[in-house]
């Protein structure tokens, strides 16, 4: 549901069930791939049920960093994982912050 930003039925999988922190194999969690996509509404809500915004992949990226580098997330997504405290001087395995991604 994250990956294609679809709110709808993240909210009817989280009320079955769903783990908001669950990692992929790469360590993404599902506020990563919402933090890429041009859905704020995910974010928040993601937010609003305690999604970790400091959570890193196996390469040290945060949502922060994916934000940052998608061409299609709004900068109110930026600014709301910021409201949130997410790390901005978190560094990945590179050694980049999520300033270098922008």
């Amino acid at each position: 549901a994250c990956v294609s930003g679809n709110l709808w039925i993240a909210r009817v999988l989280r009320s079955g069930g769903a783990v908001i922190d669950t990692p992929d194999q790469f360590g993404y969690q599902p506020i990563h791939f919402a933090a890429g996509s041009s859905n704020v509404g995910l974010v928040s809500y993601l937010i609003e049920h305690r999604a970790d915004v400091n959570a890193k992949t196996i390469a040290g990226k945060t949502p922060l960093h994916v934000a940052c580098r998608s061409l299609t997330a709004p900068p109110i997504i930026v600014a709301r994982l910021l409201n949130t405290f997410a790390d901005c001087n978190s560094l990945d395995a590179c050694g980049e912050t999520p300033l270098h991604y922008a």
